[in-house]
């Protein structure tokens, strides 16, 4: 049986969690595992919630702070970043 824990920590400018009601920079996402072993399956699964979460949290700070349309859809230039 796996149990997980995903968990997320706000982190400052430093890198370090962040204290007092300063401003985050980031936001550090984890899981713990509680198994008897991993399996490529159970990793994926962590692996998969981790991204989850972090995908929530950064569909949180957009509609705080993104605003209204993201404009229209388009290719990424995979060959600005040397990519064929």
């Amino acid at each position: 049986m796996v149990v997980e824990h995903v968990s997320f920590l706000k982190v400052g400018d430093n890198g370090l969690p962040l204290t007092g009601r300063g401003y985050p920079k980031g936001f550090d996402v984890s899981v713990t595992r509680y198994s008897d072993g991993l399996t490529k399956d159970e990793l994926n699964r962590s692996i998969g919630a981790v991204y989850k979460t972090w995908l929530a949290g950064v569909m949180i700070v957009q509609e705080k702070l993104g605003g209204g349309d993201l404009g229209p859809p388009g290719r990424f230039d995979f060959r600005r970043i040397g990519l064929p």
